[in-house]
Formats: C-alpha cells, sequence, structure tokens
C-alpha cells in the first residue's frame, strides 16, 4: 500500500526509456460496484495501458492482452544497462544456501549442464504460482477449487519452482489450502470469447436442479465460489438466456458451440432442459418468477440489479456450459515487509526474497476480485521493495 505509486512512478520512467511510448493509465471507475453502493470516496486501484498508441489492434487494453508488449518493451530497456544480464532458456533448479542465508542459485544451462550463479545481494524469486502444477493443486488447494474448473493461464510456466526451491531450504509457507484466483465465463478448454458477453451477462446462472444459485452480476470470483459450491463441485451448471440477449453471437457461433457440446437450445424451458440435462419443470419455474421480478424492480431471491439487465421475451432458450476458470494460485513462501522470506522458525532467510505470487501473506483464503488490481499490482510493487531492499538495504 504505501510504494504502490513509488513503484508505478519507477515503472513509467523505465517505459520512458523505451521506443514505443507506452503510457500507464488509471482506469475510469464507478462510484458503486454491484448496487452497492460505496460509503467511502473510492481510491483508483486500476490501471492499464488505455493510452499506448503503440499497442496493436488485436491487443485491447486489458493488461491480459497487452501484457506481452510491456514485456517485450521493458526487455529491451533493460538491455541499456550494462550491469544487467538477461538470461533465457536457463530454469533455476536449486537455491544454494551457506549458513543463515541464500548466496546464489543453480541453474540448468540450455545445453543440459549446472552451473552456480552467484548472488552477493540477494536472490529474488518471481517464479509465480503453481496452477500449471496438477499434483501441488491436489496437495495445496480445495478440491472445488480445480475440480471441474477450466485453466487459463498463457503462461505454461507456473509450476511451482520457487515454492519448492524455497521449502527445500526452510522457508515457511502459507497454511493449506491456499486461495486460488477463479473466474466465472469458464468454458470446457479456457474462457468464452466475447461473442458470449452479452448472452452470459443478461443471463441467468442455473444448477442441474434447474435453479438460480447466485447473484449473477456478483464480482466474477464471488459467482465462480457460488457455483463451486453447487453439488459436483459445479458441474453441470448453465448459463440460460434467450435470443434477445445474445447480441454478438451469431448463427456460426451457435452452431460452433453446439458442435463442441457446450450449447443446448430449446423452445420451452422444459425442452432445453431435456436437451441440457436440466430440470425443465424447475426451469420454467425459475424463469417465469425471475420474470415476475421486474414489475416491481427488485429481484427479491438474490437482489440483482434489474435496470442493468432483462427479461425473458424471446422464443428461443439457450443454456450455455458454464464452469469456473482458474487464473493463478495466491499462496505462497512466507515473508516480511521487505519481501524477505521466513523459515519455519520466523526468522529471516538472508538474502532470499520472494514477490508475486511465489508469495505468501497476502490473501487469506480467497483472492478477492471486488478489489480491482491486487494481483498484478502486487507483483510489480513487491518486485520493485525487493529490489530496493536487495540493493540498498532499505
Amino acid at each position: 500500500m504505501d510504494c504502490s505509486g513509488e513503484a508505478t512512478d519507477f515503472w513509467q520512467t523505465m517505459l520512458d526509456k523505451g521506443s514505443n511510448g507506452f503510457v500507464i493509465t488509471p482506469v475510469e471507475e464507478p462510484p458503486s460496484s454491484n448496487g452497492m453502493p460505496a460509503v467511502t470516496n473510492l481510491i483508483p486501484t486500476e490501471l492499464g495501458f488505455y493510452d499506448s498508441p503503440c499497442l496493436p489492434p488485436d491487443a485491447g487494453v486489458r493488461s491480459g492482452y497487452s501484457g506481452i508488449y510491456v514485456c517485450l518493451e521493458m526487455q529491451e530497456v533493460a538491455k541499456q544497462y550494462s550491469n544487467l544480464e538477461l538470461r533465457f532458456s536457463t530454469p533455476a533448479v536449486q537455491l544454494v544456501r551457506e549458513g543463515a542465508g541464500v548466496t546464489g542459485v543453480i541453474v540448468k544451462n540450455a545445453d543440459g549442464t549446472y552451473g552456480r550463479i552467484n548472488a552477493a545481494k540477494g536472490v529474488i524469486l518471481a517464479t509465480g504460482g503453481y496452477d500449471a502444477n496438477p499434483e501441488l493443486m491436489v496437495a495445496w488447494t480445495r478440491p472445488e477449487d480445480y475440480a471441474t474448473s477450466s485453466w487459463r493461464n498463457p503462461g505454461w510456466g507456473t509450476t511451482g519452482d520457487g515454492h519448492l526451491m524455497g521449502l527445500k531450504i526452510g522457508a515457511q509457507m502459507d497454511p493449506c489450502p491456499q486461495p486460488v484466483m477463479n473466474f466465472r465465463w469458464g468454458n470446457p478448454d479456457s474462457f468464452f470469447d466475447a461473442r458470449t458477453w452479452n448472452a452470459i451477462y443478461f443471463g441467468l446462472m442455473i444448477n442441474p436442479e434447474g435453479k438460480r444459485f447466485v447473484r449473477e452480476d456478483l464480482p466474477f470470483q464471488a459467482v465462480s465460489n457460488a457455483q463451486n459450491a453447487q453439488p459436483g463441485y459445479g458441474a453441470g451448471c448453465f448459463q440460460v438466456f434467450d435470443e434477445n440477449m445474445m447480441e454478438g453471437m451469431d448463427d456460426a457461433a451457435i452452431e460452433e458451440f453446439k458442435g463442441r457440446g457446450w450449447l443446448f437450445e430449446g423452445a420451452t424451458p422444459q425442452e432445453l432442459g431435456q436437451a441440457a440435462g436440466i430440470d425443465g419443470e424447475n426451469l420454467a419455474a425459475t424463469i417465469e418468477r425471475y420474470n415476475g421480478f421486474f414489475a416491481g424492480g427488485i429481484d427479491e431471491d438474490f437482489n440483482r440489479d434489474l435496470a442493468t439487465t432483462m427479461p425473458f421475451t424471446g422464443t428461443r432458450l439457450f443454456a450455455l456450459t458454464t464452469n469456473s476458470c482458474v487464473l493463478a494460485t495466491g499462496g505462497g513462501l512466507t515473508i516480511d515487509g521487505d519481501c524477505r522470506v521466513l523459515d519455519v522458525d520466523d526468522k529471516v532467510i538472508e538474502g532470499l526474497y520472494a514477490v508475486g505470487n511465489a508469495s505468501g501473506n497476502f490473501f487469506a483464503g480467497n483472492y478477492p476480485r471486488h478489489i480491482p488490481g491486487t494481483s498484478i499490482g502486487r507483483a510489480i510493487t513487491f518486485g520493485y521493495v525487493a529490489a530496493e531492499h536487495a540493493m540498498k538495504g532499505e
């Protein structure tokens, strides 16, 4: 909290040394969220690259799409420094601990040989989480956080290497089960794409019994957790909508999703239920009750903001398979305020730092999606704090 502004300013200073003109821009945030009014003024917390004309048109403005281009820019900036060396295809495999501190790291070179890199100031573990390691997901997280979820991490390198290297030399780690950043809108492969966004936004979340189970316009994480709490850890849940809610989903998308076995259609709730494996009678009652709420403007079941959605008025009903989607794990090695890793006796392991999703002490059991920017934001800030302390001792 204390250093995030300073870290952002430093980052912009580094980006200014690049040739492409990247600009860190605040994201506009509304004064209330999901119908729940803010009782105090909101502090702008989320940043993007909205004002960076160098981004290609298909990059979008969200950090998840533009981030790779920013990383490439930072790589070019790093090459300007003669005292900084970048090594690729050289994974760390083991920390070197001598006495009370870490003095280096063993790496595997591209030719298969091993070498040692000595560290006069410290080693910073910035290896991410372990969501791409199924064995660690089973060992360290709740079954409902992975049992029926798909996986959305374009890095493919988040296998918990930093966690395991730290544990091997006596580091302390967050207690299990550890928090997972999970979102709604998952399909069996990954995320549903933008063609489905309106349908999902306006539709209802329905379980196999044909009943609603969550306020659909809550933050992604809350909806995902509610789905994972359904029988079978959320298996067999659907987004139900009609043709008036699906702007952006054309006939080609409908046929594509039907061909994948993800989308079902019916002229009545009963017909749709039979096609999708949902209790059709309950679904009919659910839709009828939901439509009735619009007359009074109050969702008496879940208090959804009806002013931002619509009732079912169409003649074609659809059920789109849905599941949660894992983005990252949020548990890691125990650190102090300088990002120094602690051992099992709460003593600092000199020379060892952990940042981002390799570090712990931040999320208590759950990732709070209603607070924007806490994952990438802490990765940036903690990296800055760790490097400052390693180099300057402060």
